[in-house]
């Protein structure tokens, strides 16, 4: 993609499109639809500014402390119970 850093959005997107994914069901089971999700934050991350060269994209600071919350969350909840598709069911 290009970008300067690596954004919750590029995260979010992953997440969406992974195939053996939780966050697909997830979105379903609450009504979502987890293709318009993921076209929606691609139209999103299309316009964000680009960079040319070779230079690797770091963390974004957004995205950095959006996983310092998880980690903290699960270390006080234990393990996400999103982790188990058994739960989703």
């Amino acid at each position: 993609m290009n970008h300067a850093e690596i954004r919750p959005l590029h995260l979010l997107v992953g997440l969406v499109e992974q195939d053996a994914g939780v966050v697909g069901p997830v979105l379903q089971r609450i009504g979502a639809d987890p293709k318009a999700v993921a076209t929606a934050t691609r139209e999103r991350l299309a316009q964000l500014p680009r960079v040319s060269g070779a230079a690797q994209p770091g963390a974004s600071r957004n995205l950095t402390e959006l996983l310092d919350k998880a980690e903290k969350a699960i270390k006080e909840f234990g393990v996400c119970p999103l982790l188990f598709r058994r739960r989703l069911h």
